[in-house]
């Protein structure tokens, strides 16, 4: 007798709609996306591109969902990216939208969504800078209108993002989603032979300080501290060697200020890596001088891969969790340079202690799941019931 067996039809079909994969937030999307039960939420994307999220995008397809192109709304007009919207929600079902990008963009994209049957909305406010302009003024209240009013449900990473995208007093009802990591990715060492292979590959002599940070480059993430606390370092014949990590914008600028400032022998571009895990463990210690972060998903894995790290004292310090690896410290080079030697042969934490601290921290990406999904089937469950 031939035995057929049922496939497993997920509870609801979510679409996460963002922007591209050169973006801290979708480190965050990668990590729930991948702990979340396939028999709950079947997960698939909208984003304007895919460079970089090669694994994701398999990820999804390998489980049913789909990885969607976003017609780029310059390219095209508004009339035209309405039209695209209209017929894209007409085509495809899905039961729950989630927007990563706040605005009166997320705001159209739910419009034609509810439109076509989408039974819930969701948005996440992931930024923490706020513009100052009259222009940016009117923008940002279009913009926050829109978040607040278009929506039924509204995340955040933590107060600040709050703060900037929906504003202080206009909400009560946020519900703060942390960036969580499954730990058991970070509980390996390096071997011998992938440090000398780090070391042939960056050109790292020996006694040499690695020192990495990871960012896109945009004027918020602070290169500029970064080269100066290097040049200063340098003439205090300080040996060292600086990688960035990432891609962006600025990348090019960066570049020639390095080749100005005669730090083309210590610091290393390594563009956008895969084995972001390893070079974390690689490192002797991990800077992130950025003058505002809703919350750095960079500073949560750094803490789980067991790395120490300096961040400026302008980040919040609700990403410390308590491992004692973390310092916040002013923009000032002296004082990273104290720091930077501090920590170079500081005692790392063991893997139970990074466990226990991710898990009662609430950082750990199975716990984070389930709330997640809680969150999701009660808000639906009540609008049937309305």
């Amino acid at each position: 007798m031939v035995v057929t067996l049922t496939p497993i039809v997920p509870k609801y079909h979510l679409l996460r709609f963002f922007r591209d994969f050169n973006e801290g937030i979708t480190s965050g999307i990668r990590n729930i996306t991948y702990a979340m039960p396939s028999q709950l939420i079947k997960t698939s994307l909208l984003a304007y591109s895919y460079k970089n999220g090669d694994d994701l995008v398999d990820y999804v397809r390998q489980n049913g969902g789909d990885a969607h192109i976003m017609t780029d709304l310059k390219q095209i007009g508004f009339l035209s990216w309405q039209k695209f919207l209209d017929k894209f929600f007409s085509d495809n079902h899905f039961d729950i939208l989630h927007c990563h990008i706040d605005g009166w963009q997320s705001g159209v994209v739910a419009y034609y969504a509810r439109k076509h049957g989408v039974k819930l909305c969701a948005i996440h406010a992931h930024r923490s800078v706020e513009e100052d302009s009259q222009c940016s003024r009117i923008k940002q209240f279009i913009n926050r209108y829109s978040s607040i009013h278009c929506f039924d449900l509204h995340f955040a990473c933590n107060k600040v993002a709050t703060s900037c995208v929906y504003g202080e007093k206009s909400l009560k009802d946020v519900y703060y989603l942390r960036n969580g990591l499954d730990i058991s990715k970070y509980t390996y060492t390096l071997n011998n032979s992938q440090i000398e292979s780090y070391n042939e590959l960056f050109g790292i002599k020996k006694g040499q300080i690695v020192i990495g940070h990871i960012g896109r480059f945009s004027p918020i993430k602070n290169h500029k501290f970064l080269l100066q606390l290097a040049s200063s370092m340098l003439s205090k014949q300080i040996s060292f060697k600086m990688l960035f990590i990432g891609d962006g914008n600025d990348i090019d600028l960066v570049k020639n200020q390095v080749l100005e400032l005669g730090l083309s022998d210590n610091v290393e571009f390594l563009g956008y890596r895969q084995d972001i895990i390893n070079l974390l463990k690689y490192m002797d210690v991990l800077l992130l001088p950025s003058f505002a972060e809703a919350l750095s998903n960079v500073s949560i894995e750094v803490q789980a891969a067991g790395t120490p790290a300096i961040l400026s004292d302008t980040i919040k310090t609700d990403c410390d969790l308590g491992l004692n690896t973390v310092q916040f410290k002013p923009l000032v080079a002296d004082v990273w340079e104290e720091a930077i030697l501090s920590v170079i042969n500081k005692k790392e934490s063991s893997v139970n202690e990074i466990k226990s601290h991710f898990i009662e921290s609430g950082f750990d990406s199975g716990s984070i799941a389930k709330y997640y999904f809680s969150i999701l089937d009660e808000a639906i469950t009540k609008k049937k019931n309305v």
